[in-house]
């Protein structure tokens, strides 16, 4: 086990998750000055107290992934437990957690607070991605971009997701999708949207085989679930709450799921527009009240 400290430099905290497969971070507040970068292999947790501050314009931690990653073929075999990521620390808009062209990947009881104009988490051209046991929190969306999730499935297009360094006819733009994504044990609360993609693909691919389960979605301001062009979505034991203006109090609601044809993706390969209606399939309720 190689141990991590609030004195390291990101740089030397980088070096770390690149060179040792077994890292932890002992309790302390670290200053950001760049992305962490997740690599292949690797198993890294946070001691309770370890506070991520973000001092940088850009995303808090991502995979490995450069303009020739393609498909499932980057980073693989990562967990990541603990940590509690303070995005509002700088307030440009990105990213907190992405992981793209990514597969076999745990993230568990992180917690993220502060997110502007983009999402907590994407997950963007994945394979196998385990969400558990985390809370995310206080997210805000610039005026006329409310459609942006907490945590978002999104597939590789230079549209969705611009890499550093990569131009726009990349390798890495291969439009791969995400399958086998499961986020349980959850509390996503304050945020202008819960789960989901708000873009689609102007060809019959599908996100595959999504999961929620045991979910709870707290004062979200639209849809704690929007689905567009998903093949094999199953949602089970879901809770929705407000918070009642006038006395504070709790009210349990229906929780309010978006689930049918988008006529126009808001971000789409090659900027077009999706003119066909993508409707999506197998979907599967359990335990859940919906509108």
């Amino acid at each position: 086990m190689f141990y991590i400290d609030s004195s390291f430099t990101t740089k030397k905290i980088n070096k770390a998750l690149k060179e040792q497969r077994e890292v932890a971070f002992r309790r302390g507040t670290y200053k950001l000055k760049e992305c962490l970068i997740l690599h292949s292999d690797t198993m890294i947790s946070c001691e309770s107290g370890v506070i991520f501050e973000r001092h940088h314009k850009g995303r808090m931690l991502q995979t490995f992934a450069d303009e020739h990653t393609s498909k499932y073929d980057g980073v693989h075999n990562v967990t990541w437990i603990g940590g509690i990521f303070t995005a509002d620390t700088n307030v440009t808009p990105a990213n907190v957690i992405t992981l793209f062209h990514a597969k076999h990947i745990i993230l568990s009881s992180v917690f993220i607070s502060g997110c502007r104009g983009y999402h907590s988490i994407e997950i963007n051209a994945c394979r196998d991605v385990t969400i558990t046991g985390s809370h995310i929190m206080s997210q805000s969306s610039k005026p006329n971009e409310t459609f942006r999730e907490a945590i978002q499935i999104d597939f590789a297009s230079y549209d969705s997701l611009k890499l550093k360094g990569a131009k726009n006819t990349a390798w890495c733009y291969d439009n791969t999708h995400c399958c086998d994504i499961i986020v349980k044990n959850t509390t996503i609360e304050g945020c202008p949207n819960g789960f989901g993609t708000h873009s689609v693909y102007c060809a019959e691919k599908y996100h595959a085989d999504i999961t929620l389960e045991n979910v709870r979605f707290n004062d979200i301001e639209h849809n704690d679930v929007q689905l567009f062009g998903v093949d094999g979505f199953t949602m089970s034991n879901i809770q929705s709450n407000v918070t009642g203006v006038a006395d504070n109090r709790i009210v349990t609601r229906q929780p309010v799921v978006h689930i049918g044809v988008k006529k126009k993706g808001h971000l789409v390969a090659g900027g077009k527009v999706e003119i066909e209606p993508r409707r999506n399939k197998n979907i599967r309720i359990e335990n859940t009240l919906i509108d």
